[in-house]
């Protein structure tokens, strides 16, 4: 009887031994992806080739008179060099990322050299100026160039806009969130007349350049993108930031087929309430048009309700191309809802797009659980999705992204009420 004991006894110990040996390899498979993706983006220049190095100047009489935002759309800020780890417990690492955001907001950024940045190419000028930029550092007595996304504000225009706020936000959020699903600030570097934000360039683009050639996604890549943007905001208002961007414009897709969010301008550091009204008419959620008590959270769940809908049906669910219309639609929760939508999709966007706080899913009594235990995300791999260990159902092809004939350009058009004609048969009109 002792040695069928013992035998029990060394066989559960070998089966402890290889679940931490498949942990190890898992974390090992998650480090050797995150190290092929780092060093797509770097590249060691020849010894006999010299660098050319394009003015700022210059840079701006080449690309002038390209204003529209999406002309290089897949040329957004985001990350890839921020180690992330092998998450294996949810709460766990909400628990200790709270501690750890509060402690990174008094951190201040990494400063550099600006004559360690070489501007390559304008890519957009509005509020602020974006840059393909490369940097040349010596890493071991190497030579290493790695290309950055450059985001650069205007002092005098932040001041007289009222961006320094922002900015700070901005600056501070990107710097203290360390998450595989949104973007992380490199750097940060100022002269007399600017400041600058150094991103790492990653070649993807942005879910509005896929919208606008395709119409509409197919639901299973709705479904896997719905679940990293619920995980981002989850994690987002857990460490008490309240995003207030969440759109198309601002989701990157990355040649690995993930997403990223970008584009924190309006992003904020609240305890309770805010009563600022900064976001998109079509995004905004009813409890931001009535801001006489503020809101909260529940901007953000609305929006990601906004964008689901939107890709699958190809435009907002409130849109009607005039302002005081669109608002008394989001203020009653009047839309159309897409025939082709199935039946637990319907139900998930009739539950989160409810005008009344109070049924809204997402906030009550159990919280993000009404949306993440819905039928429509049930079976959904959270925690494999999480450490990007499944399979994307869509990967863009991208061709090498440093050339100038692959960046995607749009051309600026009005629209229309017409535009949609199209989609009239596959719609029914829904009274809540």
């Amino acid at each position: 009887m002792s040695k069928s004991k013992d035998n029990v006894d060394e066989q559960v110990d070998r089966g402890n031994d290889s679940e931490e040996i498949t942990d190890d390899l898992l974390f090992a498979e998650y480090e050797d992806v995150r190290l092929s993706l780092r060093q797509e983006l770097i590249i060691e220049p020849e010894d006999d080739v010299e660098e050319e190095c394009i003015p700022e100047e210059v840079v701006r009489r080449k690309s002038k008179g390209r204003k529209h935002p999406y002309f290089y759309d897949f040329l957004k800020p985001c990350h890839t060099s921020c180690h992330i780890p092998y998450i294996r417990d949810w709460k766990a690492f909400l628990a200790t990322e709270k501690y750890m955001v509060k402690n990174r907001l008094r951190e201040l950024p990494i400063t550099v050299d600006s004559t360690e940045i070489q501007y390559v190419q304008l890519c957009f000028e509005d509020l602020y100026t974006l840059y393909f930029a490369k940097r040349l550092v010596n890493e071991d007595d190497k030579p290493m160039i790695t290309y950055y996304m450059i985001k650069s504000y205007n002092k005098k225009n932040a001041l007289s806009w009222d961006l320094l706020k922002s900015i700070k936000y901005e600056k501070s959020i990107l710097t203290a969130t360390k998450f595989p699903f949104i973007g992380h600030l490199e750097f940060l570097y100022k002269d007399e007349q600017h400041i600058h934000l150094g991103f790492p360039f990653i070649a993807g683009y942005t879910l509005r350049a896929y919208l606008q050639e395709n119409i509409r996604l197919d639901e299973s890549l709705i479904k896997f993108y719905t679940v990293q943007l619920i995980l981002a905001l989850e994690y987002l208002h857990f460490v008490n930031i309240i995003y207030r961007n969440l759109k198309p414009e601002n989701i990157l897709v990355e040649p690995n087929g993930y997403i990223k969010l970008i584009g924190f301008m309006k992003a904020k550091y609240i305890k309770c309430r805010t009563y600022t009204h900064c976001m998109s008419l079509e995004y905004t959620a009813p409890e931001c048009l009535n801001n006489l008590k503020g809101y909260g959270f529940s901007a953000d769940w609305w929006a990601l309700a906004v964008n689901i809908y939107e890709m699958g049906a190809g435009f907002t669910p409130f849109y009607c191309g005039i302002q005081e219309k669109t608002a008394d639609r989001i203020l009653n929760g009047i839309f159309k809802m897409p025939v082709f939508f199935t039946y637990d999709l319907k139900d998930l966007l009739m539950k989160m797009l409810y005008p009344d706080l109070r049924y809204r899913a997402g906030l009550t009594m159990y919280g993000i659980k009404t949306i993440k235990k819905h039928n429509w995300l049930s079976g959904s791999p959270w925690m494999d999705i999480l450490n990007r260990k499944v399979r994307p159902p869509f990967i863009p092809e991208l061709r090498n992204p440093l050339m100038e004939r692959t960046f995607l350009s749009y051309d600026e058009e009005t629209l229309n009420s017409n535009s949609f004609s199209k989609f009239c048969t596959d719609f029914e009109y829904d009274d809540k």
